[in-house]
């Protein structure tokens, strides 16, 4: 099972699935810039740098016009 690490300003946090993924970001990152990184099966991280929209929306935080959908992610 893959597993997705949030990190914003100390307060880190794993996911294990995308509702848990949704729910965390809703709960503690609103309005704030976050980087979701995720652990590829090759052992690789990717590392997306996000903004979290207080609708829940993501969008990338150097580039807000773009939406980064929650199937980005995969578990």
């Amino acid at each position: 099972m893959n597993v997705v690490t949030i990190k914003g300003f100390g307060r880190n946090a794993k996911c294990h699935s995308p509702e848990s993924l949704q729910v965390m970001l809703v709960e503690r990152y609103i309005n704030k810039p976050v980087a979701i990184i995720q652990t590829l099966k090759s052992g690789l991280n990717k590392t997306f740098f996000v903004t979290v929209r207080d609708d829940g929306r993501l969008v990338k935080t150097y580039n807000e016009a773009e939406e980064v959908p929650l199937s980005t992610f995969t578990f």
